[in-house]
């Protein structure tokens, strides 16, 4: 992946919203899932898997850091943006 300058801090603002916004829709409507259930904090693998992807291009085509994309997605934190960049990676 290329480097990218990102905001280090945790108040920096959100960017690239109409782009995080599209993702989420192209997603959604590939897995034919509403935007609220990706976003929501359901275990079922039906959610988590549309999750991982939009999180991790979320973060990849954007120039928001991982802890502004976690939260712009459901509330998640860091943490859970690096968890779904190593899975989206993996598979």
């Amino acid at each position: 992946m290329r480097e990218v300058h990102r905001p280090k801090t945790a108040q920096a603002k959100v960017r690239d919203k109409a782009m995080m916004d599209l993702i989420l829709e192209s997603v959604a409507d590939h897995y034919s899932l509403p935007k609220e259930m990706i976003l929501s904090h359901s275990k079922q693998a039906a959610y988590t898997e549309p999750r991982h992807i939009v999180m991790a291009l979320g973060y990849a085509f954007t120039f928001n850091n991982q802890d502004i994309t976690g939260k712009y997605f459901g509330g998640k934190d860091h943490a859970t943006v690096n968890h779904s960049l190593k899975n989206v990676v993996n598979w």
